[in-house]
């Protein structure tokens, strides 16, 4: 299960913080149900594109990190039966 680690919000300097006003969405989604990513004061929000007016997730900079890092490990991918 996930659970982000590094409790302390992470101070990322204005020179390499990324600046966008709305949500965005990966080029590759085609269908429409898709993950939107926003960036505002010093967190960074997830929420789907399905549902853009329900719930998001609000994440440090470590967090998301982590959270990342698990979506793409092979732990965060149901089993299948053989």
């Amino acid at each position: 299960m996930f659970a982000p680690t590094g409790a302390a919000n992470v101070h990322i300097p204005p020179s390499v913080r990324p600046v966008f006003a709305g949500w965005k969405k990966s080029s590759r989604c085609v269908d429409g149900d898709c993950v939107e990513v926003r960036v505002s004061l010093g967190r960074i929000f997830v929420r789907s594109s399905k549902d853009p007016a329900g719930s998001h997730l609000s994440m440090t900079a470590t967090q998301f990190a982590d959270f990342l890092a698990f979506v793409n490990s092979p732990e965060a991918r149901p089993s299948r039966p053989a």
